[in-house]
């Protein structure tokens, strides 16, 4: 899931039992695109009205992973890092902004991947954070762009320790990050620090999740 906001409004979070999102915050207003990646190995696109509601619906026609759980769009809104599940990657592809369709996926680079679940960017597009669930249940920041290329480097962990981990976002001025757990039905968030490491992680005390997936605020 990838909302591109004009501004930050809302914290939004999948669940696996019921297919919705759970939204915390204002109405859904200020938003203008939306795209999910699919489980079948693919993501869609639509546009979003004032009022919320989705318009020009379609397929971007990525052709990623079969496992593809989560989606990420830099500065520009001209590539997508999509987080695969399984074999554990990263697939960065072109997007054309006046019509969603992406084109030239291919993998992003990187390194030390394990069961993929979440990818956010920071403001700037220079780092990315991936979240991985079961065995890893860990948080693996990247360096983006390092080589002019837009793809993923120098990857370290950053967390470890989580209850399956499955989403990861951070806020509008990337001081602090926001993780979902699947094992806890919970949202834990830490303080993000000057050299980009995480600290003093504590449960947002979110109730009423059901098996969350995925989480995002709008900014």
């Amino acid at each position: 899931l990838h909302v591109r906001s004009r501004r930050q409004r809302q914290m939004c979070i999948r669940d696996r039992i019921n297919p919705v999102l759970f939204c915390c915050g204002p109405a859904m207003v200020g938003l203008d695109a939306l795209f999910v990646s699919t489980f079948s190995g693919g993501a869609a696109y639509s546009n979003v009205s004032n009022t919320g509601v989705f318009s020009n619906c379609g397929d971007t026609g990525a052709i990623v992973s079969a496992a593809a759980y989560a989606m990420t769009l830099n500065g520009d809104g001209d590539t997508a890092y999509i987080a695969n599940f399984s074999p554990a990657s990263v697939t960065k592809c072109d997007v054309n902004n006046d019509t969603g369709v992406f084109s030239n996926c291919g993998d992003a680079g990187g390194a030390g991947f394990n069961s993929s679940r979440g990818i956010v960017l920071n403001n700037n597009s220079t780092l990315a954070f991936i979240v991985e669930q079961q065995a890893s249940n860990k948080v693996r920041r990247c360096d983006v762009d390092a080589n002019g290329n837009g793809n993923l480097s120098g990857c370290i962990n950053v967390l470890t320790g989580l209850n399956n981990s499955t989403g990861i976002a951070l806020n509008a001025d990337n001081s602090k990050v926001f993780i979902s757990i699947f094992g806890s039905n919970s949202v834990t968030t830490c303080d993000v620090n000057e050299a980009d490491d995480f600290s003093n992680c504590i449960d947002t005390e979110a109730t009423g999740l059901s098996d969350p997936i995925g989480i995002y605020i709008t900014r």
